[in-house]
């Protein structure tokens, strides 16, 4: 049990590699520093080369600046299936103010506002495909335009969303791409699993003890002699 201990502490040791992750999102953002659109390498087929310089146009003439990046969510990578976190983490990249929108590889859209001129707000039913998710890149197009005209079409003022309560990097879940779990994951799996069993082992010990001095101080039973007839 020490060694298994002793082995839980030294994969602690370890260093945890970096999430992979955070260089995908830097180079959506250093795309989006020079034009609004950035498109991850895994959803290059989403647009067709019209569709994507249609979009490009529209974005550049909204009175508002927009930053749209298309990249591939899913439950295990850094997102942890949450598109906002990476809206707030695009724009602390940027650190510009403007229109952020995500878009899936379902074609679902995840908006955040930051020191928007607008009184401007995105209705639920422009965020989610209203056929189911299917990825289609015409409509979603239709959708990301009705954004910006409404966007454009606001009443002046000014709309600022929130910091994102929850901590955007270093990430919290490293089971990123196809190569398993991170020496990160081992870490914690190995460290949780040792203290556990470091728990159980302590308690079994001392049961066993407490057992062991209520039997020594019983006093010994007599054995009981029958009378002979």
């Amino acid at each position: 049990m020490r060694a298994l201990l002793v082995v839980a502490g030294l994969v602690l040791l370890v260093p945890a590699p970096p999430a992979a992750g955070a260089g995908r999102l830097d180079v959506l953002a250093q795309e989006l520093r020079e034009r609004p659109l950035a498109i991850d390498s895994e959803l290059a087929w989403f647009f067709t080369a019209a569709e994507e310089r249609r979009l490009v146009r529209t974005l550049r003439r909204s009175p508002v600046d927009f930053h749209v990046a298309l990249l591939p969510q899913m439950g295990d990578d850094e997102s942890g299936g949450d598109g906002q976190r990476i809206v707030a983490s695009l724009h602390g990249r940027l650190r510009r103010p403007g229109v952020y929108l995500v878009i899936d590889q379902h074609g679902f859209l995840d908006v955040g506002l930051y020191a928007v001129p607008r009184e401007a707000f995105v209705p639920f039913e422009l965020k989610v495909p209203p056929r189911g998710p299917r990825a289609r890149s015409r409509e979603v197009m239709e959708r990301v335009q009705r954004i910006v005209a409404d966007v454009a079409a606001a009443p002046p003022g000014e709309t600022t969303d929130k910091p994102y309560p929850r901590p955007l990097e270093p990430y919290e879940n490293w089971r990123l791409h196809r190569h398993g779990e991170s020496t990160g994951d081992v870490a914690l799996d190995a460290a949780v699993a040792g203290g556990i069993l470091g728990l159980f082992a302590g308690g079994v010990a001392r049961l066993r003890a407490r057992r062991e001095a209520a039997h020594a101080a019983r006093p010994p039973r007599r054995r009981s002699r029958r009378r002979k007839r």
